[in-house]
């Protein structure tokens, strides 16, 4: 299993991140693994939700199947999801009230044959670059949307 934490502050309150980073619709503007949507993403969104979507993965796009597995706003959103060969994929944003706006912590784990052995370093640190991309471009958008 591969497990990749990454934290960040970001300049806006929690609703306002909430606001910004669940819709769907707007992953392609700062969600770095967001390749495209195979079917257009549900417009509303609450734990139970299902959805297509292709990621990157080493370069790779991989169609993911996903679950929203928690939908707590604006504390917390979480999904779980499979790709190819079995690859299980759990990722969970939770955020918190911080002094200088929001702190944002994202968590992924991926388990399967094809993350791990050999591989499992290179996707480490291939899944945590993409994750430290995407909590700079989330600030980026929020800076930008004040």
């Amino acid at each position: 299993m591969v497990t990749i934490q990454r934290e960040a502050v970001l300049p806006a309150p929690p609703q306002r991140v909430w606001d910004v980073a669940t819709p769907l619709e707007g992953w392609p503007d700062w969600l770095s693994l967001h390749v495209r949507w195979p079917v257009p993403p549900p417009a509303d969104v609450e734990e139970g939700t299902e959805f297509r979507q292709v990621v990157s993965l080493l370069g790779l796009p991989i169609p993911m199947r996903w679950t929203v597995t928690e939908y707590d706003a604006p504390r917390a959103f979480a999904m779980s999801g499979t790709a190819i060969a079995g690859v299980k994929v759990s990722i969970r944003f939770a955020i918190d009230e911080d002094p200088a706006g929001s702190a944002l912590t994202v968590t992924a784990d991926l388990v399967g044959a094809l993350v791990a052995g050999t591989l499992q370093d290179t996707v480490q640190r291939f899944a945590d670059a993409q994750l430290m991309a995407s909590t700079t471009a989330l600030a980026e958008v929020l800076a930008a949307a004040r």
